[in-house]
């Protein structure tokens, strides 16, 4: 049920024994209530193998001391699978293995069939076949992501849910404001919600983006001193039906290394504004405060809903997989 003021605290670790909706709610001193977040928890039996979709996170893994999360993913001869985990509490181990799954424990010295990591492993020619993925958590483990990308040959864009951590804000723009100017937004107070896009490259191959002079898919930003490639990003609020309540503008972007996901990666960033693109193993973070990382939501009456946001929702830019180009995640609206 939907958390009150007189709820019970909730504790350091919350420990789950059943499938279950957790809901959660933080409340002010003065008993002000924040925005509700919601989430449906499932308990796996030991041994089940969850099919993995290619370049698709699965958030919010947790397990016990000694827990396994197993997964399989089906990989073509020769092509590259890079299995990351990342976030949350606690430590884990990555054990990937081909045709079955990994075996429990430390591998006998010699075994080349059982390949670890604590937060990846790559295996840059795979056999064709199912690849097992054990997540085993060395310690009592909560919040982890874990992502698996089979790559061919080139980039793949992919917007990190994560990262968007949305709210609602009520902002007053005046007629002269560059937001107003560039056609962002009409001028007056406006109820946004705002929200950060971050945009990882998890393909092998840098996005290595063109020189944007007498460039029709390039648009020069007077306010900003420099070009931005036209609708990078696009997002909306859907109802949890699925029907389009709103539509935030397409978003264009100054492509650039600014957040080092991988640590495979090159540690140094090669791509700016002048000389746009995303290295392989980074992302371009676009925060939630900088002008266009929003969707007007005016008098959208409060209640549940979802926040879709998708990259190259034109297909204008080559990818190897264009399958992982949208996210969804809940998205509470208080009242106007």
């Amino acid at each position: 049920s939907d958390p009150t003021s007189s709820s019970p605290q909730a504790p350091a670790v919350l420990t789950l024994t059943a499938n279950v909706t957790v809901k959660a709610r933080a409340f002010s001193a003065a008993g002000d209530a924040g925005p509700l977040a919601e989430g449906y928890y499932e308990i796996r039996s030991a041994g089940t193998v969850t099919d993995l979709p290619n370049a698709q996170a699965v958030h919010h893994l947790a397990a016990a001391k000694g827990g396994r999360h197993l997964f399989r993913i089906p990989v073509g001869t020769g092509e590259r699978l890079t299995v990351y985990g990342e976030g949350g509490k606690g430590k884990s181990m990555i054990v990937v293995r081909h045709g079955s799954a990994p075996n429990p424990g430390v591998p006998a010295k010699g075994d080349t069939t059982h390949i670890r990591g604590a937060s990846v492993v790559r295996v840059p020619q795979t056999q064709a076949g199912d690849y097992y993925i054990a997540l085993d958590a060395t310690t009592a483990l909560s919040g982890r992501s874990l992502i698996a990308i089979v790559s061919g040959d080139g980039s793949d864009l992919m917007p990190w849910a994560q990262a968007l951590q949305p709210y609602v804000s009520m902002e007053t723009f005046s007629p002269t404001s560059c937001e107003v100017l560039e056609g962002m937004i009409g001028s007056g107070q406006r109820r946004l919600l705002r929200y950060t896009t971050e945009i990882r490259n998890l393909g092998t191959r840098d996005l290595v983006m063109p020189p944007p002079e007498d460039n029709p898919f390039f648009e020069y930003h007077d306010c900003h001193g420099h070009y931005h490639f036209k609708g990078f990003a696009s997002s909306r609020i859907l109802d949890l039906s699925g029907n389009e309540v709103r539509t935030g503008n397409k978003v264009s972007f100054c492509l650039l290394d600014n957040s080092r996901w991988d640590r495979g990666a090159p540690a140094r960033r090669r791509y700016y504004c002048d000389s746009q693109g995303i290295q392989a193993g980074w992302g371009d973070v676009y925060d939630s405060g900088l002008p266009g990382q929003w969707i007007e939501i005016g008098d959208l009456a409060a209640g549940n809903y979802l926040l879709e946001l998708t990259v190259n929702p034109d297909g204008i830019l080559p990818e190897t997989n264009y399958d992982n180009n949208t996210v969804q995640i809940p998205v509470t609206i208080p009242a106007p």
